[in-house]
């Protein structure tokens, strides 16, 4: 055989061997498996498919402009939303049944988190207003039932019926703590939004006011007096104390007035034990009874000059 066909044939072996291995590195299941690795990519969507070939996570832009990245469950609803808009940016979660379950997003005041029931609406709101924060619950006609916030003078705390208006506050106004209880009932004699009950606090102590169904003004008080111990007023309709309970330095006292003013009556605790005052419309004592210094029980009445008609010890 000539030099030349030798060469060739030579030439043609390598040549086949070569590609033989070529082949088989480019089948083989670590080769196949291997990811390539790319530079820099430009393109308008960008999509992750599962093993049946359907889409998983896409990367894209809104027809807005913004970006947006979604990821999908297995049985292909939206589970995870990333998505830009005209804010800032804002993140979504979705149930099984692909509607909203939680949202985080900025708003025109800064950042915002929601939580949504099963039907998809939201249920509780957590937001920064202009110049403080807000939590609100809602109820399932969307609308708030309850809210916690601040506000120049402290924190507040309202209770909304289920049509959405005030009937309880909580909040803190100078230093000074206060709870309202209010009834929208709306009748021939109760204005609409009155305040039925209200708890507040001043330097003395605590106050405690409860108002009558006309609502005009208070019919009972309590508080905590300045000099120790605590009082009850219960006023009538022209909003005069007519009856009061509270303490002295003997002990409790309890006091009845008329209806213009002026004690009618008080029993308390006195000296030597327990003592009861009657007086007459013009103020001036009319009967006593008590114990007296020697431990007895004794009765004294006056005329309505002041002349002592009886007196029984």
């Amino acid at each position: 055989m000539q030099s030349k066909e030798k060469f060739f044939y030579m030439v043609t072996g390598a040549v086949i061997g070569v590609s033989i291995l070529l082949i088989g590195m480019a089948v083989s299941p670590t080769t196949a498996q291997r990811d390539t690795l790319f530079g820099h990519i430009i393109c308008t969507q960008l999509s992750v498919v599962g093993q049946d070939g359907k889409e998983r996570v896409w990367l894209g832009t809104t027809g807005k402009g913004d970006g947006s990245v979604g990821v999908l469950g297995k049985d292909l609803k939206r589970s995870v939303l990333l998505r830009s808009d005209g804010h800032g940016g804002r993140v979504t979660v979705t149930n099984n049944e692909g509607k909203p379950a939680a949202e985080m997003n900025v708003t025109e005041h800064g950042g915002e988190v929601a939580a949504a029931n099963n039907e998809g609406k939201v249920a509780v709101e957590m937001t920064a207003n202009k110049n403080d924060g807000l939590i609100a619950s809602y109820n399932r006609d969307g609308k708030v039932g309850a809210i916690m916030g601040s506000r120049e003078h402290g924190g507040v705390i309202g209770i909304r019926n289920k049509d959405g208006e005030f009937i309880a506050r909580m909040f803190s106004n100078d230093g000074i703590g206060t709870i309202q209880v209010a009834d929208l009932r709306v009748t021939d004699k109760v204005p609409y939004g009155t305040e039925w009950v209200r708890l507040w606090s001043v330097d003395n102590g605590g106050h405690v006011a409860v108002y009558g169904k006309d609502a005009d003004r208070a019919a009972a008080y309590m508080t905590a007096r300045l000099e120790g111990g605590g009082i009850i007023w219960v006023t009538n309709q022209d909003g005069d104390a007519v009856a009061t309970l509270t303490s002295y330095e003997r002990g409790g006292l309890i006091r009845v007035r008329g209806k213009g003013g002026g004690d009618r009556a008080d029993m308390k605790a006195g000296k030597y034990g327990g003592l009861v005052n009657v007086y007459g419309n013009d103020g001036e004592g009319r009967s006593t009874m008590g114990v007296n210094q020697h431990g007895n029980g004794a009765v004294a009445t006056w005329d309505k000059n002041g002349k002592k008609r009886g007196d029984l010890k």
